[in-house]
């Protein structure tokens, strides 16, 4: 299971803002979205299940200040990750023999 963010234009537009390396992102949210696409479409080719994680950046930057972390790829990407985990906990099989 593979999270992705998901970035409505309003919360596109503040992640730009914010973000400490907005070089790195697209343009427009119209741009991003055409780049979400094509890696989905590439994750499910791959069989991957894929979860769409909305991203509210105001939680997105509150959890990088408790971390003392920049909003970066880096950031966004553990943020994601830590969100979907929450959702979706593994649970620990015991194997019994």
């Amino acid at each position: 299971m593979v999270g992705v963010a998901w970035y409505s234009p309003s919360q596109w537009k503040r992640l730009r803002e914010v973000s400490a390396d907005p070089d790195q992102l697209e343009q427009t949210h119209r741009e991003w979205v055409a780049t979400y696409e094509r890696a989905t479409r590439e994750l499910a080719a791959q069989g991957l299940t894929m979860v769409k994680v909305p991203v509210e950046v105001s939680e997105l930057e509150k959890w990088c200040r408790e971390r003392n972390l920049a909003i970066d790829g880096g950031a966004r990407a553990q943020y994601v990750l830590e969100t979907v985990q929450r959702s979706y906990p593994v649970r620990n099989a015991i194997v019994e023999q």
